[in-house]
């Protein structure tokens, strides 16, 4: 039996709390919690798509199972916004200094 779920969310998120192994989101709106020890590795992803490149940030745990996926708000038929990918590219910098 495979356990999980979806949750999607659109729009800023505003109260992010770590505190004992967990990354949290605690908005009035969008509650998410992550556990860091559950997270074996991240990647940055660009997706070819009929609209243009989609950019994703995706983690995975030790058995390579996707347990994030994030994306910036997209809607069919239109590009990805440059906000996201300038977000994505910051992150990427930082993570490799």
């Amino acid at each position: 039996m495979r356990r999980g779920c979806i949750q999607i969310h659109t729009g800023p998120v505003k109260r992010l709390v770590e505190t004992h192994g967990w990354f949290n989101v605690l908005d009035p709106t969008f509650n998410l919690h992550l556990r860091d020890s559950g997270v074996a590795r991240v990647f940055s992803v660009r997706k070819p798509t009929v609209d243009g490149i989609v950019t994703s940030i995706e983690a995975f745990d030790d058995r390579d199972r996707n347990v994030l996926l994030m994306f910036g708000e997209r809607k069919p038929g239109k590009p990805e916004l440059e906000q996201w990918r300038s977000l994505v590219a910051r992150i990427e910098k930082q993570v490799a200094s």
